[in-house]
């Protein structure tokens, strides 16, 4: 997943986790494993997803457009995500 967010640095997501650099990197690389729930719950709070989606999950949703977006998120620039959340909030407002 931190793959897919080349505008993330490995210090950024550290910071964001509360990691060292080198444990970044040792992640990144598949030498280490996010081992504890605090730890999950920081890292999928850094990318918006669930702990589940994390841990491979395949339901991310009943609904398959819900997943759709899900899966796609993380992916997204800020001004995508922004612009997807205001139209959710003007459809449910409806």
């Amino acid at each position: 997943m931190l793959d897919a967010r080349p505008d993330v640095t490995d210090a950024e997501f550290g910071d964001a986790i509360g990691r060292g650099y080198s444990w970044v990197s040792a992640f990144r690389h598949k030498k280490r494993n996010a081992n504890d729930i605090e730890l999950l719950c920081a890292i999928a709070r850094f990318f918006g997803v669930t702990v589940g989606y994390l841990l491979g999950e395949q339901r991310l949703a009943s609904d398959p457009h819900l997943a759709q977006v899900l899966e796609a998120w993380p992916k997204m620039s800020e001004q995508s995500r922004k612009a997807i959340a205001a139209s959710v909030r003007a459809f449910a407002d409806r």
